[in-house]
């Protein structure tokens, strides 16, 4: 398991980089021991805010085979903007099988916060290594910005899937009590 932890436009709050640096070890080493799936290679990343939305979108739009067109692109961007001013992280699978954190610092108070969502993105880091996953996310993915359509059956499909790897993660957030 190789974890990295960067910054990326990070003004103030850096106690929480000091934070996740500790942290993230520890929580990866709890999530090796109790979830299914591997954690590969991990990048960590701490920002702000501002510079979530651009992040989360140049993470997914490395995961396409072909390039997004304009609209859908920026349709995403939008989407995104408006889900990142609540945001406290969000986990995106690389195309070689690692996932990316985009942690957001100003979401974070206390070392307990942080903690629980480490735990939690590091468990859809060791979901994005089951069978079949990374390849449901890449099409959910293509129809999202454009580039191929998903059937219905699939989208229910991939939708339940989401839904089911929410639930595991929140179930596994106890673990942050062990590392906090």
């Amino acid at each position: 398991m190789n974890l990295t932890v960067e910054v990326h436009q990070l003004f103030g709050r850096r106690e929480i980089v000091r934070q996740v640096k500790r942290l993230a070890p520890l929580a990866a080493r709890e999530i090796t021991y109790t979830t299914p799936g591997r954690l590969a290679a991990v990048r960590i990343v701490v920002t702000g805010p501002k510079a979530l939305p651009g992040l989360i979108v140049e993470a997914e739009t490395a995961l396409l085979d072909g390039e997004p067109s304009r609209s859908h692109a920026s349709r995403e961007l939008r989407e995104t903007r408006q889900l990142a001013r609540t945001a406290q992280a969000r986990a995106v699978p690389t195309p070689e099988g690692g996932a990316v954190l985009l942690l957001n610092a100003m979401e974070h108070r206390t070392t307990h916060e942080v903690a629980v969502t480490l735990v939690h993105e590091l468990v859809h880091a060791a979901q994005f290594t089951r069978r079949g996953v990374l390849e449901r996310i890449v099409g959910d993915r293509h129809d999202a910005y454009g580039i191929r359509r998903q059937r219905p059956r699939e989208a229910r499909e991939y939708l339940r899937e989401v839904e089911e790897h929410e639930r595991e993660a929140y179930e596994a957030e106890y673990l942050a009590e062990r590392i906090a």
